[in-house]
């Protein structure tokens, strides 16, 4: 099936998404904690094992992650909702959020701690999840991949037994491509955060940049 010049589009810009999601974990990881920003279920984990042992000052730290998430989340699906804004409108906007966070963490560099740096990338994942989600029919999460491995194995199975045949090998391929994306970019992210730590967010906020001026485009008809 033939692709229009806004699907081709988005899905350049979904793939850039993603590209950012598997980045920004490998930083955090690297260089602000060992820790993932992007996925909650390890920090709600950790969260749970502090407080199993009795440990409340660490199992508090685990909270603001988690709190921002819920704020980016929630203030996404507020503007959505109550602004009337249009898929296009809801993804720039995020961008433009995202863009903001991360150049402000890029400019102030070393001399913000770790528990102000992870928060916020943690807001900007909620952000980008919740205000580019899908392709026409084909959704995905651009921060996190297990839901798209899980669609990806999904799709092959249902395109090999012969069901909704070119449906399911697109949303195989695409899907596919989705999980590769966010492993090249926790490749690249590992790579510049350990051996250019202090430009390494520079990558990331030009790949966002484009993504943006591709997802402007209007959802196809």
């Amino acid at each position: 099936m033939r692709k229009s010049g806004s699907e081709r589009k988005l899905y350049g810009a979904a793939f850039l998404y993603t590209i950012t999601g598997g980045y920004l974990d490998a930083y955090c990881y690297v260089l602000h904690g060992h820790v993932f920003a992007n996925a909650q279920t390890g920090n709600i984990v950790l969260l749970g094992l502090d407080l199993a042992g009795g440990d409340l000052r660490s199992a508090l730290s685990h909270l603001p992650p988690i709190l921002t998430f819920a704020v980016g989340v929630l203030g996404t699906l507020w503007l959505h909702e109550h602004r009337n804004l249009t898929a296009a409108q809801l993804r720039t906007l995020g961008a433009y959020i995202e863009i903001t966070f991360l150049a402000a963490l890029f400019f102030l560099g070393p001399r913000i701690s770790d528990s102000l740096v992870v928060p916020s990338i943690a807001l900007v994942a909620a952000v980008q999840v919740t205000s580019f989600q899908a392709v026409s029919n084909w959704k995905f999460n651009s921060a996190m991949t297990t839901g798209n491995l899980r669609a990806t194995l999904n799709a092959f199975i249902l395109w090999r037994a012969g069901k909704d045949t070119e449906q399911n090998r697109m949303t195989f391929l695409a899907t596919g491509a989705i999980c590769l994306f966010f492993a090249f970019g926790a490749v690249l992210g590992g790579v510049c955060s350990r051996f250019f730590p202090r430009q390494a967010l520079l990558p990331c906020i030009l790949a966002i940049t484009t993504a943006a001026l591709l997802g402007i485009a209007r959802e196809p008809e």
